[in-house]
């Protein structure tokens, strides 16, 4: 990976962390927190801190730091570092990028998408076309605004002004998508 350096210890190489023997691994490394299962393809790349990857992810020269990255999604040129990658989400970039903290589940992606954490740790992180993702909820930004936000925030527990915060953000992620797309 042209421009990222990372010096990993060579006993990290293939012997540490959990690693299913289904898959398909090469000029890669992984650390003693880090789980593998499912039959995953995992090239030129280093799995970090407590990361996850399973099932049949593809993950191709990036580093990806407690993070997850599931079911069929893929990630290339990408320093993934607290983030959730699933569903059928690509995230294809031309050059390295970093992601951080954000949860990504379906659509193609060459850029990091919006994304907000709150102090107590919920985040919410722009969808594809019209749609936000909340705390691992995924739903049009019409109908987090128009109610269904808040009561999807009842059901957590979220205080009102969790809530605020929350809606303020996905205003914020709808304001600057009209101008991406303008």
């Amino acid at each position: 990976m042209a421009g990222i350096y990372l010096k990993v210890d060579s006993i990290m190489r293939h012997t540490t962390g959990h690693r299913t023997k289904d898959g398909v691994y090469e000029n890669s490394t992984f650390s003693p927190l880090s789980t593998v299962t499912g039959s995953p393809v995992i090239i030129n790349s280093h799995i970090l801190g407590n990361s996850v990857v399973s099932d049949k992810a593809e993950v191709l020269n990036s580093i990806v730091l407690n993070s997850i990255i599931a079911d069929n999604a893929v990630i290339e040129n990408v320093i993934m570092i607290g983030c959730t990658v699933v569903g059928s989400a690509r995230v294809l970039c031309k050059d390295t990028t970093t992601i951080q903290n954000c949860i990504i589940e379906e659509g193609f992606w060459h850029r990091s998408p919006i994304s907000y954490t709150l102090p107590t740790g919920v985040t919410i992180t722009e969808g594809i076309n019209d749609k936000v993702v909340v705390d691992c909820t995924n739903n049009r930004i019409s109908k987090w605004l128009g109610g269904a936000g808040r009561r999807f925030g009842r059901i957590k527990g979220y205080t009102e002004e969790e809530m605020d915060m929350i809606e303020y953000y996905i205003k914020q992620i709808e304001e600057i998508k009209k101008c991406i797309i303008a």
